[in-house]
Order: structure tokens, then sequence, then C-alpha cells
């Protein structure tokens, strides 16, 4: 009655669908936090802050524990889930790794920030959503169907918007209005480009043998339009050029845990998936995809940078500073997997390093002082050492000098970089790397602005700040930065 063959391709579609649960122990984790918070949410209660901060943190370490497990026993060949849609390897579990410690410290950050204090904010939801962000990342850095993609690129923004307004005042609508807008727009951008991908190839995966057996649809120029066209939500999430313009305001309003975990977990994932795209450019079009990346990744470093010279708020130059790296974060998807992997996985883990650290003690500061203008920092490292050589340790680290990891990430992508300019003499790479050089040196001049007023410039002896037990969280960050910088071999 049935075919051998269909018999046999049923069995084989059921193993597949059904050993792939095996594998998603980390969004396990996360959904069942998540299903916590919103059983405690159903009952009032006084003691929800302290309940909710502690399922939000178990799931977190949960779900890092499960991806280790599934990192150890990965084959090398990597695994396919649910057909061809989502794609297990060894670099992207890393991704996953580091997004899933990236959403651990938020969480403590969280409950050592001054919101954490104020008696009507919505704890439960606002640790809920964070896991429900984590949840759709870990679903986006292994997608390679243009349905996943997009799905789990949904969650991250509806998300992200309702995070970014809580606790819904009056400062924060301008900014979630305008980041709402452009979220919208790039994600109308985003599905046109995949209608268009799918009606020239008639496949919704995003593979190299989706492109090869379409050869003669992809080299038509409206495959690289529409291609440019999907990777729209990608360039949104990453924070770079042309869609970069609410990074600002996002940044200045929202809380510091909030901010430090969109400028980093967003951002690592959608630079990732950036990079799988760029593995699937056919050679007719490399040249071409590597070139308009490198014009983006050229505009977002300098303006980046030209933007932080000129502000005077803390968390609006680290917004403008995001916006940079966002350009830097570009290269590895530049030069191709077989050179940006393990570059792009140390320069992540580093900027996130930098990135953290710089937002918790300009929090700690806010708490003591109520406000994020640098100009009250003046005189404050002479009285408060430790507080401003931590901070000085973490900007130096954003800028990429040594002794700090920040300049072995620099390094590395220069190095790959030029290492790609020898093998495919493009011109626009050597301009890339002089570029990027150039900004290197010019974010000296406004990262350094806050160590100047920390112990240079005088002013009257300001009150000392508390030193409270996440300084120590601080004091270990910046011993990995110094260990990434001497034993680059212990993490790769």
């Amino acid at each position: 009655m049935f075919s051998k063959y269909l018999v046999e391709n049923l069995s084989y579609q059921l193993n597949n669908l059904f050993s792939s649960f095996t594998y998603l122990g980390s969004e396990y984790a996360l959904m069942l936090g998540i299903f916590l918070l919103v059983l405690i949410e159903l009952r009032p209660s006084s003691a929800h802050k302290n309940s909710s901060i502690f399922i939000g943190i178990v799931s977190n370490l949960a779900s890092i524990i499960f991806l280790m497990i599934t990192f150890k026993n990965i084959d090398n060949k990597g695994q396919y889930l649910f057909g061809e849609m989502l794609f297990l390897s060894d670099f992207n579990l890393k991704v996953k790794i580091i997004i899933g410690v990236i959403g651990f410290f938020t969480l403590i950050f969280f409950a050592s920030s001054s919101i954490y204090k104020e008696k009507k904010f919505p704890f439960s939801e606002w640790i809920l959503l964070i896991l429900t962000i984590e949840l759709g990342l870990n679903i986006l850095v292994v997608s390679q169907n243009l349905l996943s993609i997009y799905v789990s690129l949904e969650i991250v923004s509806l998300v992200s918007y309702i995070l970014v307004a809580l606790p819904f005042k009056k400062e924060n609508a301008e900014a979630t209005i305008k980041y709402l807008l452009f979220g919208a727009f790039t994600t109308g951008i985003t599905l046109y480009g995949m209608s268009l991908l799918y009606g020239l190839t008639g496949s919704l995966d995003m593979t190299k043998e989706v492109i090869n057996a379409n050869f003669n649809a992809v080299k038509s120029p409206l495959w690289l339009v529409a291609f440019f066209l999907t990777c729209s939500s990608l360039f949104f999430k990453i924070a770079s050029l042309p869609f970069h313009f609410w990074t600002p305001d996002v940044y200045q309003t929202g809380s510091s845990p909030l901010i430090a975990f969109l400028a980093t977990a967003p951002k690592i994932a959608g630079a990732w998936l950036l990079m799988f795209f760029s593995n699937l450019v056919p050679l007719v079009w490399l040249p071409t995809w590597q070139f308009l990346l490198s014009i983006i990744a050229i505009f977002t470093i300098t303006l980046g940078n030209l933007g932080a010279l000129r502000q005077t708020d803390m968390k609006r130059m680290f917004a403008y500073s995001s916006i940079a790296h966002a350009g830097f974060m570009l290269i590895p998807a530049i030069i191709g997997a077989e050179l940006g992997n393990a570059v792009f996985l140390y320069y992540a883990i580093v900027y996130s390093l930098g990135i953290f650290g710089c937002f918790w003690l300009a929090e700690n500061y806010y708490q003591q002082y109520q406000t994020f203008e640098m100009k009250h920092l003046t005189g404050l490292g002479k009285y408060n050492a430790i507080f401003g050589i931590l901070f000085l340790v973490f900007l130096i680290t954003l800028n990429g000098l040594p002794p700090t990891s920040g300049f072995s990430a620099k390094l590395f992508l220069f190095s790959v970089l030029w290492q790609s300019y020898t093998q495919n003499q493009l011109f626009i790479l050597l301009v890339l790397m002089f570029v990027g050089i150039l900004n290197t040196a010019l974010s000296l001049f406004y990262y350094l602005k806050i160590p100047y007023l920390l112990f240079i410039k005088n002013q009257e002896i300001p009150e000392k700040i508390k030193i409270r037990y996440h300084f120590f969280i601080n004091f270990i960050f910046a011993l990995f930065i110094f260990l990434m910088f001497f034993w680059v071999n212990l993490f790769f």
C-alpha cells in the first residue's frame, strides 16, 4: 500500500523529530523558569521579589549546565534538529553558553541595582522577560530556516520593547517609541527580503544545499538584494548603520542591568547569525557581499566613535561605543567562518566583560550620586582607588590597550583581516583595517575621559563610594580580562 521509500522516510523524520527534543535541555530549563514566574504572579505576596530572582538565577544556571552537557556530547560534525530547521555545532553552542552566562550576570546585576529597591517595580515580569529573550536568542543562534529565524527574532524584539518601556514612566516613552518604530520598520524589510528569497529558491531553509540547487536563481542580482534585505533585522539587533538611531536614547533611559544585557546578548547573537549568513554567500557574490559589509562596518565604527566624543553622559557614551563595537563585530562576518569563528568568540567574551564592568560601576556611582553625568566623577578616583582602577581596566579593555585582553581581541581581528586581504586582494578590506586602527586610536579620547576626571582633574574631596558585595564580581571580571590576555590558550 505504501512504498518502502515513503515508510523509511517517514520513520527517519519521526526519529529525527523525537531525538531533537533531547537536545533542548537548556530551553526546557528556561521555559520552566518562565512557567514558575507566571505561577508566582498568580498569588500576590511580598516575598515575590526574592523568590523571583532565585527562580531566574537557578533556571539560568540549569540552562548553562544543560548547554555544557550538550557541548560535551555533540558530534564534531554537528547535529540537525527538526529536519534542517535548527543546527547545533560546537561553535554555536559556545555562543549559547556565552548568552547564558550574560543572562546569569544580568540577574545578579538586577538584584544589586537601584530599580530592585523600588517598591512598585514589576520584578517577576522583568525576570520573566529576560528569560524569554534568552530563549529566543538560544533558538536564533542555531536557526537555519527563515521561519525559525523570523519567529526567534520577533520573540527577542517584542520582549525587548516591553523591557525598555518598564516601568512605564514618561522618560521611557520616547525611547520606547523610537525603538519600536525602528524595529517594526526593519521587520517589514526583513519579511520582504525573506519572501523574495523564498520566491527565488522555493525553500525556507538557509543551507548550502539549497543555494547550490538553485544556483541559476542565486546568481541573479535580485537574490543578493533579497539576501541583504533579510539581514536588516540583524543590523538592527547589533545596532549598526543604518539602523542605529534608537541606541543612544534607549541606553540613556533604560535601567543599567537591562542595557548591559541588550548591549551584549542580542548583539552577539545577531553578529553570529550574520557570520552564518555570510558563509552561505556563493563565490559569484562574495566580493560584493564583503564590500557591502565592509562599507557598513567602516561607517558604523567611525560614526560610533565620533558620536561618543561629544557625550557628557556615561550611558550615552557607552551607547555610541556599543555602535562602534558593532562595526568591529562585523569583521568576522566579512572574513568568513574559517578565519572568523574563534576570533568572534574571543571578542564577544572580552566585549561583554568590558561592557558589564562599566555599566556595573556606573550603576554603583548612580546609586550614590543619582546621576550618570561624567563631570561629577571629578576627583573621585583619588579617594576611591578601587572604583577608579576597576573603571580604568574596563575602559582600556573596550578601547583595546595592553595588558588587557581587549588588546588581544583587536589584534586578532586586524590579523585575520590582513590575512583575508592577502588571500583575496580585496582593497576594501585593507581600507577597513586602516579605518579600524585609526578609530581605535580615536576612541582613546573618550575612553580616557573618565580616568582623566577620576585621577587627574582636581576638585573638592567627594563623598567616598561605598564598597558593596558586587565589587567582588567586578574583580572577577577584571581578573578574567587579564587572564585572557596572558593565557589565550586557556579559552581556545
